[in-house]
């Protein structure tokens, strides 16, 4: 039985962000999504009302259940942190952890300052992110993630969750 181990390049050692943008959702580069990341913009734009950003109580989970394992939901927090309110199987198997309950500000990534920005880009400005970055700092430096978040409002229409969609990849792919 052999086994294939992938290693990210000498010159990646360290985190790296690959590639960042928090932008109007018609910008997005959306060649760089999966499938799930299209399904879960276009499931997101279908629940976009009259305010232009959906309402968390219009996102039902029986709708997109096989995005389920890669979903995060983030309760905007009134000290300007964002608590995991939900975390998929899949994001807790990749990170190595469960992120429910915690605090972003308690992510120990030493790019945790970039994704910040990107979360407060989102809160702040109704923008959307994307982002793809390395897991050395999870003990998996043959991996990467993509990360889709966007905005979800409250009935008042002030956005008070972001849904993130996450997925993991072998460094290889970008070679």
């Amino acid at each position: 039985m052999s086994a294939i181990i992938e290693r990210a390049p000498r010159s990646w050692r360290g985190e790296r962000t690959i590639f960042s943008i928090s932008c109007p959702i018609e910008l997005l580069p959306e060649d760089r999504f999966t499938d799930r990341h299209r399904q879960m913009l276009r499931y997101w734009l279908s629940k976009v009302s009259q305010t232009d950003i959906p309402r968390r109580a219009d996102i039902d989970p029986l709708d997109i259940p096989r995005l389920l394992p890669n979903i995060l939901l983030w309760d905007v927090a009134d000290y300007g942190d964002y608590e995991c309110r939900l975390a998929g199987s899949e994001v807790d198997l990749s990170m190595g952890v469960s992120l429910k309950g915690g605090r972003l500000g308690d992510i120990q990534c030493p790019l945790i300052d970039e994704a910040r920005q990107e979360f407060d880009a989102v809160r702040d400005d109704g923008m959307v992110s994307f982002a793809e970055r390395t897991m050395a700092w999870v003990g998996k430096p043959f991996l990467y993630y993509r990360h889709l978040l966007m905005p979800l409002a409250d009935d008042a229409g002030e956005i008070d969750t972001l849904v993130s969609l996450l997925t993991f990849h072998p460094i290889s792919e970008l070679h």
